[in-house]
């Protein structure tokens, strides 16, 4: 694998680890809240759909091990 694809690689998965973690803990605050508004839910979708598309548009660039490794976590 050549340096810049394995840098963008490495990259990729650190940012999406870190958004699917932030993603994770705002469903959890959700989850145990009584001040649920639509509002904080469809941030929450919208961020997710974001995750997703960012995923399926880095799919070529990405090595399948780490492809498969972020969608457990999206999916």
């Amino acid at each position: 694998m050549s340096d810049s694809k394995w840098t963008f690689a490495h990259n990729f998965c650190a940012d999406f680890q870190s958004k699917a973690a932030d993603i994770t803990s705002r469903l959890d605050q959700l989850k145990y809240s009584t001040a649920v508004t639509p509002d904080r839910v469809q941030a929450v979708a919208v961020d997710l759909s974001r995750l997703a598309k960012d995923l399926s548009e880095a799919t070529g660039s990405l090595p399948s091990y780490d492809q498969r490794q972020c969608e457990t976590v999206c999916f």
